[in-house]
């Protein structure tokens, strides 16, 4: 007969992960100061609707017990209505030139802010400071030439205008596009704005003419503020892209390339100056909406529960997963239209309790019971078998079988792994050798512990349950008998469960 035997130690590691020890019994505590210790800000919109250099700091799983913070209005004074070229202009700080000629550049894809195209030199830009038919060259070197379509000459334009408080801005273009091979449009140019909010070209202007006349043309565009068309800098990019080179096929010529000519371009910033406020003005914390003041912001505003402070905050923090760390929480103010007001932010006073975890707590099964010879069983859903008040799903796992000090090992007779399940759960396997069960069941133990370090020990009983195997006939392949003579052969039949078993033929 078998001997029994018994499940030894055993280890299964699941995820490792940074944990510190959780609060117990913690007071509520107060956060008075931006990060950096800033207990007051003064802040500007002059580049844009945005305004997001506020932070704080606040434990993951803390109860929000109240909130507050104070905005009010500072007068400032608008920009004047102002016109910014390349001669009032200084390159790389308020204007920049590109230019680039090609097939694979338009459609515009081009990435304003981020790029490799060619900078204008000095010679160009002395060229397109004035109305004054000293024109800036851009080319195509096409060398496709007879495969359409053709290359495109573009010229891309940066501004940083002075438009605090504006109204509008035009951009104005002066110059001329062309290929003598296009029939069309032989005198083709269009205009071309970056949209920064669906990162995004747009074309606003063209011009089409198939005059053999060469000629000096304007395009205008005018857009109100705020506009997608500013970024959050106060940047604003221009592409003119001109007439592309053109194939007409096995005359000759047969091809000519596409020229793109720049006398003068500009924006005109439109304002009624004088002393603004910001208005409109919205507070996001990590893009939660806290609260919104209409008009213009003049007098003291203490945002609270009564805007929902609070609850937004509790609302950011309980859509994270609770770990023993800290989380960044950005104060993002927007005004409704670019301001020379200022906004003053100060009085921030939030109370929190911190988070207090409780140890997981086994509810899985007492006992457990596998047949002899099943391979790699599932036996139990992990995730399911221990409950957690924040980290469930998330727990740490290591095993221990009870030892049996008589017996030998290892290599031990019972092994034990995890697997994800088909509904995405953890789950616990074990695998015994050929043969093996056990007389008795046995203890297992599984340690669990959460992301702040914090374990609990669940105990179940396994039980291996010999299940009979077949007898086993031993014999040769191949038996032989011949005619006329008596036939004896002696049959040896194995039991492998219990040798002492009656074999019945």
């Amino acid at each position: 007969m078998k001997t029994a035997r018994y499940l030894l130690l055993f280890t299964v590691a699941l995820l490792v992960l940074p944990a510190l020890s959780p609060e117990v019994g913690a007071l509520p505590t107060v956060i008075d100061t931006f990060t950096g210790d800033v207990t007051e800000a003064t802040l500007n919109f002059t580049k844009g609707l945005g305004n997001d250099s506020l932070s704080i700091e606040l434990p993951l799983g803390a109860t929000i017990m109240s909130a507050e913070v104070m905005l009010e209005g500072v007068e400032g004074t608008a920009d004047e209505s102002s016109t910014l070229n390349f001669t009032n202009g200084v390159v790389g700080t308020d204007v920049w030139a590109y230019y680039n000629e090609g097939r694979n550049i338009y459609p515009l894809t081009v990435d304003p802010g981020n790029h490799q195209w060619n900078k204008a030199q000095n010679t160009d830009i002395k060229l397109i400071k004035a109305f004054d038919q000293q024109i800036w060259e851009t080319a195509t070197v096409d060398q496709l030439a007879g495969q359409p379509p053709g290359a495109y000459p573009i010229q891309l334009y940066r501004f940083l205008p002075n438009a605090a408080g504006a109204n509008n801005i035009t951009v104005a273009w002066n110059g001329l596009a062309y290929c003598t091979m296009n029939k069309t449009n032989m005198f083709h140019v269009e205009m071309w704005l970056y949209n920064h909010t669906d990162k995004e070209w747009i074309q606003v202007r063209e011009y089409n003419n198939n005059s053999t006349a060469e000629i000096l043309v304007w395009m205008n565009y005018t857009f109100d503020l705020p506009s997608p068309f500013v970024s959050p800098t106060g940047d604003i990019d221009v592409a003119i892209v001109g007439t592309p080179s053109e194939w007409a096929g096995p005359m000759i010529p047969g091809f000519a390339e596409g020229y793109l000519y720049t006398d003068y371009i500009e924006v005109n910033v439109t304002s009624a100056g004088g002393i603004q406020y910001p208005r409109d003005v919205s507070l996001f914390i990590n893009e939660v909406e806290i609260a919104t003041i209409a008009g213009n912001v003049t007098d003291p505003v203490t945002i609270d529960e009564t805007y929902g402070f609070a609850t937004a905050l509790q609302e950011v923090l309980d859509n994270q997963t609770v770990r023993p760390e800290n989380i960044t929480l950005d104060f993002t103010f927007f005004v409704g239209r670019p301001t020379a007001g200022l906004l003053n932010v100060s009085g921030l006073w939030i109370v929190y309790e911190p988070v207090v975890n409780e140890a997981p707590t086994y509810v899985g099964p007492g006992s457990i019971s596998v047949d002899e010879d099943s391979g790699w069983t599932e036996i139990m859903d992990l995730d399911a078998a221990f409950e957690d008040d924040f980290n469930r799903g998330l727990l740490v796992f290591s095993s221990i079988g009870l030892v049996d000090p008589s017996l030998p090992g290892p290599p031990y007779p019972v092994d034990f792994r995890t697997s994800l399940s088909s509904t995405g759960n953890l789950t616990l396997e074990v695998f015994t050798d050929p043969d093996f069960f056990l007389l008795e069941p046995v203890d297992v133990s599984i340690t669990a512990t959460d992301l702040f370090d914090v374990s609990v020990e669940g105990v179940f009983s396994l039980s291996v349950v010999q299940k009979a195997d077949r007898p086993i006939l031993d014999h040769e392949p191949i038996l032989e008998a011949y005619e006329r003579t008596l036939f004896n052969h002696t049959f040896v039949v194995v039991d492998p469960d219990l040798p002492d078993d009656e074999i019945t033929f």
